[in-house]
């Protein structure tokens, strides 16, 4: 079994088989320390047992146990003993439409350029493992905050805020063009103490992210393969700048010098976008951000809240209520920004990357 600390929460993993391979390739690379006795586990087998059910959306309902269809997956999770205990399935394609010609034209069509084994692998870290770790976490007096976090001469900073605003072009280029090292995008994780520390999840590109970013470019297209660099193309002719995206380890786009393990939080920027036609700066009180944070993060742990109600709704009573996860999170979350020098970033609806990474650099 594999066992890795996020933070203060230990995460196992146990399985075999195409799509858990790639998902424990993720979780060995993104959290390279090594835990022992889990906080939250999943344990892939070839196939749940039989048992009859009521069906509400995707929950299945049955006389002891709880399970969802979602994502190409087929789960059970139980809190056991303290543990968030999460048992699933996912059929394996046939190896004819992964290898060969016909996996090459499979992941040609693809905006993310991924085979169907790691789909259904993405969907896992999306669906599945954010929620998961989430609730467990909360009880270690940890939470996600949608983040993308960095390091730099002993100071932490997070730029938060919801998607589409800036946040992951900040980081590509505080990391590439100014030496920043990665904690995480997307998910950031972080105690009630302020400490960050790194996130597993591989970083999602867009088309968007390079757009007159010409070492971003350079960095993201590197060593891909002829194929790969067609597909790109291919699919931001048809699809538009938001219709293309890369997933990409830390570690294969910054190096190993350029991945950082832990910081205090010292600098908090929200960013929010707006109609004009500038960036603009104010100011924001850090409960305020904590109170808009978990709103986001509850968002961000779909479909934990659709689960909860298909459950709900069927007789069923799963887990925690989305209300008081999300009264948890903002506890956490109050503690944890409650020293950091907080900025608001109002963004103008047709932001110019280098002026906000500029107002980005001036804060810290």
């Amino acid at each position: 079994m594999l066992a890795r600390k996020m933070g203060r929460l230990t995460i196992g993993f146990d399985g075999t088989g195409p799509i858990a391979n790639e998902i424990e390739s993720e979780l060995r690379e993104g959290l390279p320390t090594k835990g022992t006795a889990p906080d939250v586990l999943f344990r892939f087998v070839s196939e749940l047992p039989a048992a009859s059910f009521r069906r509400n959306g995707s929950v299945l309902i049955g006389s002891d146990q709880i399970r969802v269809q979602r994502g190409g997956y087929v789960y059970e999770p139980a809190v056991r003993d303290d543990v968030i205990d999460v048992t699933l399935s996912a059929p394996t394609a046939d190896e004819k439409t992964t290898k060969g010609l016909r996996g090459s034209a499979a992941r040609f069509r693809d905006w993310n350029y991924l085979d169907q084994h790691q789909s259904v692998a993405k969907n896992f870290m999306y669906d599945i493992f954010d929620w998961t770790t989430q609730l467990a976490q909360l009880e270690l007096g940890q939470s996600f905050m949608h983040a993308s976090s960095m390091t730099f001469e002993n100071r932490g900073m997070a730029v938060v805020g919801w998607g589409g605003v800036g946040k992951t072009t900040s980081l590509l280029k505080l990391v590439i063009e100014n030496g920043w090292k990665f904690l995480s995008d997307d998910l950031g994780v972080i105690d009630d103490t302020g400490k960050v520390t790194r996130a597993p999840k591989r970083l999602q590109v867009y088309g968007y992210n390079i757009e007159g970013q010409p070492a971003i470019r350079e960095r993201v297209h590197k060593d891909r393969t002829l194929l790969d660099q067609l597909s790109w193309m291919y699919m931001l002719r048809r699809r538009g700048a938001k219709g293309v995206r890369r997933r990409i380890s830390p570690k294969a786009l910054f190096g190993e010098a350029y991945l950082g393990n832990s910081a205090k939080l010292t600098d908090l920027i929200y960013l929010e976008r707006t109609d004009a036609d500038q960036p603009s700066l104010h100011d924001i009180d850090a409960r305020e951000v904590a109170r808009r944070m978990s709103a986001i993060v509850m968002a961000e742990i779909e479909p934990y809240g659709a689960i909860c109600r298909e459950a709900e709704a069927g007789g069923a009573t799963f887990m925690r209520r989305p209300a008081e996860v999300q009264e948890h999170t903002y506890e956490v979350l109050q503690k944890a920004f409650s020293s950091a020098h907080t900025r608001l970033i109002r963004v103008g609806k047709n932001p110019d990357p280098n002026k906000l990474t500029e107002l980005i650099i001036s804060q810290f």
